[in-house]
């Protein structure tokens, strides 16, 4: 069985979808590109759960479930500026089976964080994908649960 797989990403805003400059899409799949290939990892081929943890730095930030629906499909496909030939961490979006998103506005700095397990191996817990959560309230958002019997 897979251990799970942690991705972090600074730097780049959460926005929702056509909010995100071209810029800040390879940034944070270059990010996840340079983890998965530092983890020697490849995508996920079956069925996966997903944790999100996003703070957002801006005044008006965008809806949790808008962050969450681009950030899916951010990590199934590279960008073709890429120049990369294989998906990130799944190859399409349908293999999320399991999706919980924490969401804290107003932080000092954007940051991303998610913890992506094989679905045999999990079952969504109620902890932020956060090894160390600062202070500070955090909102959890449960967007899409689907569970199936395999």
């Amino acid at each position: 069985m897979r251990r799970r797989l942690y991705i972090s990403i600074r730097d780049v805003e959460p926005r929702r979808k056509n909010r995100m400059s071209l810029g800040e899409e390879i940034r944070l799949q270059e990010q996840i590109l340079e983890q998965m290939e530092s983890a020697r990892r490849l995508a996920y081929r079956g069925p996966l759960v997903l944790n999100m943890s996003v703070d957002t730095s801006v005044r008006n930030p965008p809806q949790a479930h808008s962050i969450a629906k681009n950030l899916l499909d951010l990590f199934s496909k590279p960008r073709p500026e890429l120049q990369v030939n294989r998906n990130l961490i799944y190859a399409d979006d349908v293999q999320v089976h399991g999706l919980a998103v924490w969401c804290r506005h107003g932080q000092p700095e954007p940051r991303i964080d998610s913890v992506s397990r094989h679905w045999r191996a999990s079952v969504l817990t109620s902890q932020s994908p956060r090894r160390q959560e600062s202070s500070g309230e955090s909102k959890r958002v449960r967007i899409r649960t689907c569970w199936k019997k395999h």
